[in-house]
């Protein structure tokens, strides 16, 4: 606060909300993830520095998947009443995560090979600060269904009474599972790597690796570690195309 406030009464409440990186999608329609739950509440009051401490256990869900990888976001909001009774508000968010850096990987969704230069890549941690640090970034093919499919008439079920090979012989043009979902695509070959440094820049040069990539959709994969040795990983779904090109570029459903 602009000016300080000493022995002043402060009702404070924290929320924790969940926060999924798009590629873990499977998580994301969870609709309990999606809420905000109140984990702490209660009063403090301000010492002669116009300070205050508010406590709270900055935990996870007791049910979190052990393999997904959210950040969690815990927002603080206080009301702090002086000796006038006039009530000062204020709010800040905490993000937190099971890894103490965060990489963020800069290109678009769908790529024109003829025309990008280079991708931009950040370490930060978990308060935003970026970080001098050095990594590496694979790119690899996927393993793509071999056949185009219709979009869908009904929903995906959730319970199938004929298995994929008996579904295919009746209906070869329409999706079993969720054939189409790029998120479910395997890793299929590393078709290029190179090293970052943040340290020394943020840009990483690609126009000539881009020229002798085949258009498709390939998964970018940075690795890093932070101080303790711990592996730091983000990934990044693209699709690299070309308008010199006949080949098919982009996989979607058909009607």
């Amino acid at each position: 606060f602009p000016v300080t406030i000493l022995n002043a009464k402060v009702k404070y409440k924290v929320s924790r909300s969940v926060q999924f990186p798009y590629w873990q999608y499977r998580f994301c329609g969870d609709p309990y993830w999606k809420e905000q739950k109140q984990i702490a509440e209660g009063i403090a009051v301000t010492n002669n520095e116009g300070e205050f401490i508010i406590p709270f256990q900055a935990i996870a869900p007791s049910n979190m998947p052990r393999n997904a990888s959210p950040n969690y976001v815990f927002k603080v909001n206080a009301d702090v009443t002086d000796e006038n009774g006039e009530t000062h508000s204020v709010s800040f968010n905490l993000s937190l995560n099971h890894q103490s850096l965060q990489i963020q990987i800069r290109v678009a969704d769908e790529i024109n090979k003829d025309e990008l230069d280079s991708l931009t890549i950040y370490v930060k941690n978990n308060f935003g600060v970026e970080q001098p640090i050095s990594g590496s970034i694979q790119l690899y093919s996927l393993q793509q269904p071999n056949k185009v499919f219709r979009a869908r008439a009904w929903e995906q079920p959730d319970q199938y009474l004929m298995k994929k090979e008996e579904y295919y012989a009746l209906f070869p043009f329409d999706m079993y599972e969720d054939e189409t979902n790029k998120f479910n695509w395997k890793k299929d070959k590393l078709v290029h790597a190179f090293n970052f440094n943040t340290a020394i820049s943020n840009s990483i040069e690609w126009k000539n690796q881009l020229a002798q990539i085949s258009p498709g959709t390939y998964l970018l994969e940075a690795l890093t570690k932070d101080s303790k040795g711990n592996e730091i990983s983000e990934k990044k779904y693209i699709t690299i195309y070309s308008l010199n090109t006949k080949t098919q570029l982009i996989y979607r459903d058909w009607d």
